[in-house]
């Protein structure tokens, strides 16, 4: 888990070799204001194109993002647990979002 002054992050990395193992992570944090992911995801494990951060593509030769932004809000459940899924080849950072 990643500590900032106010704010917590989880990074969650699946690089299991099997295509088909995806799922969801449980996180527990005393933070229960919610959980905002931004994804990384490729194709593959050793992918050179087609990789999309937060829902943007990066085009070679070209200097603008294509796609759309998407972050993804979780919500602790009623046990305490944030569920975060995850798919094969696809990275997530997750962090709180505390108001100052």
């Amino acid at each position: 888990m990643l500590d900032y002054y106010y704010n917590y992050g989880v990074l969650i990395l699946n690089k299991d070799t099997n295509p088909n193992i995806s799922g969801e992570v449980a996180i527990t944090l005393r933070d229960v204001s919610g959980l905002f992911c931004l994804y990384l995801t490729a194709p593959n494990l050793s992918s050179t194109s087609g990789v999309t951060l937060g829902g943007l593509s990066f085009i070679a030769n070209h200097s603008a993002f294509v796609g759309n932004y998407t972050e993804h809000e979780y919500n602790v459940d009623i046990s305490g647990q944030y569920y975060v899924p995850i798919n094969y080849s696809q990275v997530a950072y997750c962090y709180t979002k505390v108001e100052q």
